[in-house]
């Protein structure tokens, strides 16, 4: 029997329920970390990736991840291995299509459409066997962008056949821009339905159309993106912290260690706001904006959960 594999990035644990529910629903299915060093093998059946939308776009840590992946289909030999440069992880900026929020980074660990025209609509026609099956889901709060139409671009330039992919609205979380809802509770109840159709068509492996980024979208993405690696910068530490290392635990990036018992950002952010969202004691803020609001993280996924899968430790089924 032929096994799956979900490759994910999660800032706040959205994306990574997701894997764990299409984990459980596919059997026989592995559960990875983009940001692990865990290295790809093997003729799957399926393919997955399921990330957030940052800023309209693929985050920079899963571009990385899919530039540097071996894959069945590779092309890597023939010289299609670099990325297009509109799907190059920009500079940086601040506004990630939040990692679990919304916003400019329409994110929550979220979801992804056909460019601005709409949710895409999965084919009758089954995916024939000749490959693994490759989909995509993206988790978002408020808009999508470019995201489908990029993660396209990058795997094609792997030699990678994207054949589905689908937006899963979730709890925006991006901190940074605005309070957290009251409403997680519904709005996570509505992403467990609204995931259920989506697993039905990976298990038919139906197909879906993507079409390319629209000019504008990738404009918006890039300038939005271009100085997020630095934005870290605005992180403050509270007199509160107890260097329980949390922080530089979850950091999918990992930009961060302690110094002298306080975090210290290296420099290579994602917006994704884990450090801030995961800490026990609501040491870490970014700069005068979150003081006051409230934190978020998926009620399902435990801090320990979350660690353990970043770094390999949980990943089989």
């Amino acid at each position: 029997m032929q096994e799956h594999v979900v490759y994910y990035f999660s800032g706040t644990g959205n994306s990574l329920k997701t894997a764990l529910t299409i984990q459980k629903a596919l059997g026989c299915c592995d559960v990875v970390s983009m940001c692990s060093s865990h290295e790809h093998h093997g003729e799957e059946a399926s393919i997955g990736f399921v990330f957030p939308c940052y800023f309209g776009g693929v985050p920079h840590q899963v571009l990385e991840f899919i530039r540097n992946m071996e894959l069945p289909g590779d092309l890597e030999n023939s010289g299609a291995s670099e990325l297009p440069e509109a799907s190059k992880a920009p500079g940086t900026s601040e506004f990630p299509e939040a990692p679990g929020t919304s916003e400019i980074p329409a994110t929550s660990e979220t979801s992804v459409a056909p460019e601005a025209s709409g949710t895409p609509v999965a084919s009758a026609t089954p995916h024939k066997q000749a490959s693994p099956y490759v989909y995509a889901i993206v988790t978002y709060g408020a808009i999508l962008g470019s995201t489908f139409g990029q993660l396209n671009e990058a795997l094609k330039s792997r030699g990678i056949e994207l054949n589905y992919v689908a937006p899963l609205k979730s709890f925006a979380n991006y901190v940074v821009m605005y309070e957290m809802s009251s409403k997680a509770s519904e709005m996570l109840v509505e992403t467990k339905a609204s995931l259920q159709p989506i697993i039905a068509d990976i298990l038919a492996q139906k197909t879906t159309k993507i079409k390319k980024p629209l000019p504008l979208l990738k404009t918006y993405n890039r300038l939005a993106s271009r100085n997020v690696h630095t934005q870290d910068r605005n992180f403050v530490v509270r007199e509160s912290c107890t260097s329980c290392a949390t922080c530089e635990r979850v950091c999918p990036a990992g930009n961060i260690e302690l110094a002298e018992g306080r975090p210290l950002w290296l420099g290579q952010c994602e917006q994704c706001m884990a450090c801030l969202q995961w800490c026990p004691e609501r040491a870490i803020d970014y700069g005068e904006k979150t003081q006051k609001r409230d934190r978020y993280t998926n009620p399902e996924i435990t801090v320990t959960m979350f660690i353990d899968y970043l770094h390999g430790a949980g990943m089989h089924s």
